[in-house]
């Protein structure tokens, strides 16, 4: 399905985006990709660490031309969405200098769904500051008219580990830039030449998990811990609660009495 395009005239972007309804067409429509350029790109977590690799590949698959890794550090500071962010940005940047863009079709390739999604979302979110690079970077596909060639460079999703041959090689790469092996800083765009900050929503989630388990050891020492539980040793009865949600308000409390 084609993706709508909200943004206003400030962040229109160059390029559609695709999501295939299922695997099996996905696969299928790489296969009969007849685009001159082809770039995928992936960024995950590898022995607790996050890279990120973009692969650019002419004709098809049998021409790779470029590679390029980041390494974006520990999986306690950085989301995978971020990685595959940053992903998209080295697509964006090995486009730069290609001086046939906007005259060859060109697609690149991505596993995360949510980055495609988040092309078509006008708030804010998580690693936007990163979003708005994508799309300033890929403004250069832009013809000079109000209408940007939307023909010519398309955003597509790809799963990962389904055998797709350019998709297993940037698997490879992820690896190696997880492990620190980064390109050198002059091949990457000035935003990935310095250390990115931390997630603000993984420090939010270390953050919660902390009073989780601060609140756990307090609620051990409590005098109703005990007697909870010959009642429910699930309490604070997290399983109740997810149930509970939809439920009315006057069920909810015939089912607390029962």
């Amino acid at each position: 399905m084609i993706m709508p395009d909200p943004w206003p005239p400030t962040y229109k972007r160059a390029f559609t985006t695709t999501i295939a309804e299922t695997k099996e067409e996905l696969i299928k429509d790489e296969g009969k990709d007849e685009s001159e350029i082809r770039i995928y790109t992936d960024g995950s977590g590898f022995e607790g660490n996050a890279g990120v690799a973009a692969v650019f590949y002419r004709k098809g698959v049998k021409e790779l031309v470029k590679i390029l890794r980041y390494h974006l550090g520990s999986l306690k500071k950085h989301t995978t969405f971020k990685g595959e962010a940053v992903g998209s940005i080295l697509v964006a940047w090995m486009l730069q200098g290609q001086p046939e863009v906007g005259k060859l079709e060109a697609t690149s390739y991505t596993d995360s769904q949510a980055f495609i999604k988040v092309m078509g979302v006008r708030k804010t979110g998580p690693g936007q500051y990163l979003v708005l690079e994508y799309l300033r970077l890929t403004d250069i596909m832009n013809d000079g008219t109000n209408a940007p060639s939307t023909t010519k460079f398309t955003l597509k999703w790809v799963v990962a580990h389904e055998g797709v041959a350019g998709n297993e090689r940037v698997n490879e790469e992820v690896k190696k830039a997880a492990q620190g092996d980064s390109s050198p800083p002059e091949e990457l765009p000035l935003i990935l030449q310095k250390h990115l900050p931390t997630s603000a929503t993984v420090v939010k989630q270390e953050f919660t998990e902390k009073q989780k388990i601060k609140w756990l050891e307090t609620w051990k020492t409590s005098l109703r811990y005990a007697r909870f539980q010959h009642i429910d040793k699930d309490f604070p009865f997290n399983k109740f609660q997810k149930i509970s949600k939809a439920l009315l308000r006057s069920q909810t409390s015939l089912l607390t009495q029962l």
